[in-house]
């Protein structure tokens, strides 16, 4: 029997979603991510949005957080309540986070 090669299909341009996408250059140039600009929300997404988080909590709070990527028990702690009309990264980060949370959950729904 003679086996198939399985060519995989080049993404198209219209793959991603354009949020993510924006979300990813900003990562990048605010936070040195490095990630991929491809709309799909990853691992390494998620690791630095909440390397994104740590960083601001440190800059506005002062709370001194590793800044690793990792929600621990720290990072839990020193986070602070958003509310109408907060402003700055710290809320665009929070925003982000919620936006590839709810994305998640309607696809396994």
């Amino acid at each position: 029997m003679k086996s198939e090669v399985i060519k995989k299909e080049p993404l198209s341009k219209n793959n991603g979603d354009s949020i993510i996408k924006a979300i990813q250059k900003t990562l990048n140039s605010g936070y040195n991510a490095k990630l991929d600009v491809d709309g799909f929300y990853k691992t390494k997404m998620k690791t630095a949005l909440i390397k994104g988080l740590q960083t601001e909590l440190n800059k506005q709070f002062k709370v001194e957080l590793d800044v690793n990527g990792k929600w621990g028990t720290k990072t839990k702690a020193a986070v602070r309540n958003v509310r109408k009309g907060a402003k700055g990264n710290i809320t665009y980060i929070v925003q982000a986070m919620l936006y590839n949370i709810s994305k998640t959950i309607i696809q396994k729904a």
